[in-house]
């Protein structure tokens, strides 16, 4: 598996500035208004006049803890090592990674390159990490007539993304890989080429969904890996996209939903009902409104930069990086319906203020720890007594 960092990482944050202050306008322009955030407590999906819940639904499993979402492009296997000894050592229980489908058959549909993701899978295996696998990146045989340049377009067909979901599952059960996300915020076009669709998203979902309990009955499907974004037509906020899954049927295809509710430079307590944070509590109130309110929102991405370009709020101070650490991990606690909680990133990728997308880390590129780290370090602590 080629874990190509800067794409997966440029996926996550659209590359700094641009997505937060495209993000950021959107959030307030919907605060302002008030009407639509107001609208989405009272659609007639929500009142249960979309589409009746799966007669076979999923069954509610809970999980709990705290990891790291992060990449190992590149790096040998001692510095695998040495790396999961350092995130272990911070009280993390998870570790979540992309598996590139892209990279496991870039051969063709009878190939299969395993060796990348089988040598993290087994280190992190012996260092007692659980693992969420994100199952991503469409190799170029299978990927939409009309979207090729890519790795990041939708699959042609919605089995073939199922069939691999099933013999990913096939090789990890036997290391203990039990979570599975289905790919990484796909309500945002920069990370589902051409244009965020949740028809055709609901449509791998079930298939992987199927195709991984055919293999695994007991493992979890993770639906939904939200971003934050407004809604524009090539894009969906975090709750309008949960919405419109419902609305083509995702009802008994998903144990668990995700999420990204970046918040920067904002805390989370100065958040409002309209960003991503805010939208945790409206994402829960959908998912009860069709009978899924015993299912659990796991946090998969959550972070914040401590340096970049010298563009109001392109980035945080240490100490506010600290803060936004803290009142995460307690805030997400109070929620009775919280799953796991992944902070992003372990380690600084670099130096260069060129790219706020350097230092999302509680760890500095040169190996020392932020106040960040010790924040986090004393909120798992406190929460895995």
């Amino acid at each position: 598996m080629v874990m190509t960092k800067q794409l997966p990482q440029l996926g996550r944050k659209i590359a700094g500035n641009a997505r937060r202050h495209f993000v950021w306008a959107g959030f307030v322009l919907a605060f302002i208004t008030g009407s639509m955030w107001a609208a989405s407590q009272v659609t007639s999906l929500d009142i249960g006049g979309g589409a009746s819940n799966a007669a076979a639904a999923s069954s509610s499993q809970t999980a709990s803890g705290y990891g790291f979402s992060t990449s190992f492009d590149g790096l040998s296997a001692t510095a695998i090592n040495q790396k999961l000894t350092a995130i272990k050592a911070t009280g993390a229980t998870w570790l979540r990674y992309d598996l590139s489908w892209d990279s496991v058959q870039a051969g063709g549909p009878s190939s299969y390159d395993w060796s990348e993701s089988d040598a993290i899978t087994t280190a992190a295996e012996a260092h007692g990490l659980k693992v969420l696998m994100i199952i991503d990146f469409v190799p170029a045989w299978a990927r939409e007539a009309d979207c090729t340049d890519s790795k990041m377009c939708g699959p042609a067909e919605a089995s073939t993304y199922g069939r691999f979901a099933a013999a990913a599952v096939s090789r990890y059960k036997p290391m203990g890989v039990e979570d599975w996300e289905i790919w990484n915020e796909p309500n945002i076009s920069y990370r589902f080429h051409p244009a965020a669709d949740p028809q055709l998203y609901v449509a791998m979902l079930k298939s992987a969904y199927v195709d991984i309990k055919a293999v695994d009955p007991n493992a979890t499907v993770i639906a939904a890996s939200t971003a934050p974004s407004a809604s524009d037509g090539a894009d969906y906020t975090p709750s309008d996209f949960l919405r419109a899954m419902y609305a083509d049927g995702a009802d008994g295809y998903f144990d668990a939903i995700s999420t990204h509710p970046y918040t920067y430079p904002e805390t989370p307590d100065e958040s409002n009902p309209a960003d991503a944070w805010g939208q945790l509590a409206t994402m829960h109130s959908i998912m009860v409104n069709h009978g899924d309110g015993d299912k659990q929102i796991w946090i998969t991405e959550f972070g914040a930069p401590t340096d970049g370009p010298n563009v109001p709020g392109d980035h945080v101070s240490e100490a506010i990086q600290a803060q936004i650490v803290t009142q995460a991990i307690d805030d997400f606690h109070q929620m009775s319906w919280s799953g796991p909680f992944f902070w992003y990133d372990y380690q600084d990728d670099g130096t260069s203020t060129d790219d706020s997308q350097n230092f999302f880390g509680l760890v500095r590129a040169n190996g020392s720890f932020k106040p960040s780290y010790y924040a986090f370090e004393r909120a798992v602590a406190k929460y895995s007594k």
